[in-house]
């Protein structure tokens, strides 16, 4: 009979026949990338989206000359041109894939061109890239600086002579310089690595010197006599604009290589050879860390909330406003994006004033956002201002959109509706043209000027909402969270949507003054007897003032509603009381005015 160790062995043979490391590695990389992009597709589509929106690529010779005179700029160029493609966000994750799938192969060839095996170490920075593009701060284009970065590197190990190694150097490096900008250093610090690792006699210690001599020499004739840029701006780009969060992962994937290279060199070889092997315990360990190295990015890499909130605003951009309600509710816990699009998305469904407490609030600061100089405030922030028709104001911050994030097709199409909405058709037509000449826009862009063409036909009416005109200009509040509603009114008293974010905003306020002579001064607006929240405002103002109002007629439900609810609160007080009294009343005005 066969013996328990040759049976193993014989078993060992057979299963390396049929999985070779060629087959095993195609198996494995295949099933690690095919997770990859169904986690991208699947986790961060609105995530993709949304990169797509706040970046703009025009088929334009003037748009590709600003990207000629800047190191770095023209590969963000070319990543702008794939990053048009998120427009779709399967699309977007497939290209993602595509540039991990590329990173991947270039850092294994790097490594087995270096004498380094082990599959694991080509996996890993494929793992930091992805945490990278789950940030929102993270820029999609910097993925291709790197890539082009290791595919110079990869050209030269293919240079066996360390001299010509030097010459292909001293071609190389300016223009890697100009294209990937300061990523360029990456390339300096691994060709200088492999020099050093390689130096065997005198005449080659010249070779680290020729290198720092050629890639200062090359940096100080660009400095100094062709791109004419600050020093930070020369040096530092696309560095000194990354945010803060991505610094700690953003390095460590730019230095991952060097690094490996240091520290496996150091390594005895013996261990290198236990460790590197292709064999069951490798395969296994590998199998493991990449599982772990998966969920630690899913984990802590993925950030859920931003991701339904993108969400909602890929839903208010479509108008689907029952949708935004929907994730409205969903959403764990409370945001001043979430209540703001909730709040926008209940008066759009006329439900501002009815249904306001039916969610989370946060006082009038959940009707807007703060003006701010940021990426995020001035692109959504606009929104309001143009659903309340306050197009002057709604251009202001499609404009800062434009200051802050560069151009941008949400922020063109606002401008071009905002200056068609007020007559201004020439200015109308400057944002078209430049929506005419992306990929995506055009059909949109060609639609919208057949609505300016008609208008300037008809120059009685040259504004499309000419019902909602503001006949003066006025900005609102960019201090605070003021709409302006109430001059938006003295301009065009019959805005519905107008009247019920002034009508929220007394409400959120606990206004209850305010509240009762804006009920007495629209007697037209609030004819028979009164219902809903407003009613409970009105109610708690004659309680708390010992004041009848005779000429309010309110719905006797809510009276009764309104006597249950002051028997509850007499019967719970204290830290309690809120708890026991919100399932019978947390969605009316009664428990937000005495809880929150």
């Amino acid at each position: 009979m066969m013996d328990a160790g040759l049976k193993h062995r014989t078993k060992v043979r057979v299963f390396g026949k049929l999985f070779s490391e060629r087959h095993l590695l195609l198996l494995a990389s295949g099933s690690f990338f095919v997770l990859y992009g169904l986690f991208l597709g699947i986790c961060i589509p609105y995530h993709l989206w949304h990169v797509e929106q706040t970046q703009l690529f025009s088929f334009n010779l003037d748009y590709l000359s600003v990207f000629l005179t800047r190191p770095g700029k023209p590969l963000e160029y070319a990543g702008s041109f794939l990053v048009q493609f998120f427009y779709y966000p399967w699309l977007g994750a497939f290209l993602l894939t595509t540039v991990g799938v590329l990173l991947f192969i270039l850092i294994r060839s790097c490594l087995k061109k270096l004498n380094i095996h082990g599959v694991l170490w080509s996996f890993l920075p494929v793992l930091g890239l992805l945490m990278l593009q789950t940030n929102l701060h993270y820029s999609q284009v910097y993925s291709f600086h790197l890539i082009v970065v290791l595919l110079c590197f990869r050209l030269y190990l293919e240079v066996d002579n360390q001299w010509w190694r030097l010459a292909g150097f001293a071609f190389c490096w300016p223009l890697l310089f100009w294209l990937a900008g300061a990523y360029a250093f990456v390339f300096l610090l691994l060709c200088l690595l492999v020099t050093l690792k390689e130096v065997q006699k005198l005449p080659h210690m010249l070779l680290p010197l020729g290198y720092c001599l050629l890639s200062f020499g090359w940096l100080a004739v660009g400095y100094y006599d062709v791109f004419q840029l600050p020093f930070d701006v020369f040096l530092g780009y696309p560095f000194i604009q990354m945010d803060q969060s991505l610094y700690g992962w953003g390095i460590a994937n730019l230095l991952y290589l060097p690094t490996l290279l240091i520290v496996v060199w150091f390594v005895p070889h013996q261990v290198r050879k236990a460790w590197l092997a292709w064999n069951f315990k490798t395969i296994g360990l590998t199998v493991v860390l990449l599982s772990v190295a998966f969920w630690g990015v899913s984990h802590y890499g993925l950030n859920k909330k931003q991701e339904l909130i993108l969400k909602m605003d890929y839903y208010v951009q479509q108008e689907q406003w029952n949708k935004v309600l929907e994730l409205g509710k969903s959403y764990p816990g409370v945001n001043q994006l979430v209540v703001y699009y909730t709040n926008l998305a209940l008066s759009k469904q006329g439900l501002l004033t009815t249904q306001l407490f039916d969610y989370p609030q946060i006082g009038s600061k959940g009707l807007r956002l703060r003006w701010e100089r940021n990426r995020l405030a001035s692109l959504l922030g606009g929104e309001v201002f143009f659903q309340l028709h306050y197009f002057n104001e709604a251009f202001r911050w499609a404009f800062e959109s434009s200051v802050s994030n560069g151009l941008n097709p949400r922020a063109l199409k606002r401008m071009a509706q905002t200056s068609l909405a007020n007559g201004h058709l020439e200015l109308a037509q400057k944002y078209v043209s430049l929506l005419e000449e992306t990929l995506f826009y055009r059909n949109w862009a060609f639609r919208f000027r057949e609505q300016i063409e008609q208008a300037a036909s008809t120059p009685l009416l040259r504004t499309v909402n000419y019902t909602f005109q503001v006949h003066r200009d006025f900005t609102s509040d960019i201090r605070g969270f003021d709409l302006k509603v109430d001059e938006l009114l003295q301009n065009c008293p019959e805005n519905d949507a107008a009247f019920d974010y002034c009508t929220a905003s007394l409400l959120l306020d606990k206004k209850l003054e305010e509240l009762k002579e804006l009920v007495l001064k629209n007697p037209d607006r609030f004819s028979g007897q009164l219902d809903g929240q407003l009613a409970e405002a009105v109610l708690l103002y004659q309680n708390l003032n010992g004041k009848s109002l005779d000429e309010i007629q309110v719905e006797p439900a809510v009276y009764r509603r309104f006597e249950e609810f002051a028997r509850a609160l007499s019967r719970n007080r204290g830290k309690r009381a809120a708890y026991q009294l919100e399932a019978a009343f947390g969605t009316t005005f009664w428990y937000y005015f005495y809880f929150y």
